[in-house]
């Protein structure tokens, strides 16, 4: 399970009213840039990963997904997931799965992330440019044949 020993105490550099906005989900917004430096700065651990996934996964209808991921202890090895030897994602691969939500892949925190497949299912939600901000090794991202409005570069 997740341990909120598993978060960096870099966190609380941020101010109050940001952090709210980013953990209960109102959207990413930085007062400071040393707010987004504090969350760039943090750790992360095959533990926050899990979590990480757990959460994208109640917040895109997982109960209703073709395949769904099963409560094996072992993230890695849930359909879709690729990790490195480390134990983290590196890739996701979910495409025509059923996915429903809004706005969930912009707060995936998943640093070793390098592929991203969401294509055909039903996510909705406005594209922006900062839907990568937490997903820095992402070489590869596709969204297509969704719900989503707007534009990201």
């Amino acid at each position: 399970d997740f341990d909120v020993a598993d978060l960096s105490k870099s966190q609380c550099l941020c101010d109050f009213y940001t952090y709210t906005a980013n953990v209960l989900n109102y959207g990413i917004e930085f007062e400071s840039d040393k707010c987004l430096q504090a969350l760039q700065g943090r750790v992360y651990t095959p533990a926050f990963e899990k979590f990480e996934l757990e959460r994208f996964y109640l917040e895109t209808g997982g109960d209703h997904w073709r395949i769904g991921w099963a409560d094996d202890d072992n993230h890695c090895e849930w359909f879709g997931l690729a990790c490195n030897a480390n134990g983290f994602i590196t890739k996701i691969n979910l495409r025509n799965n059923n996915l429903t939500g809004i706005g969930s892949i912009y707060r995936l925190e998943l640093p070793e992330l390098t592929t991203l497949d969401l294509a055909e299912n039903k996510l909705s939600g406005t594209v922006y440019s900062g839907v990568t901000l937490f997903l820095q090794k992402l070489v590869h991202i596709d969204i297509s044949n969704n719900e989503f409005s707007g534009h990201a570069d």
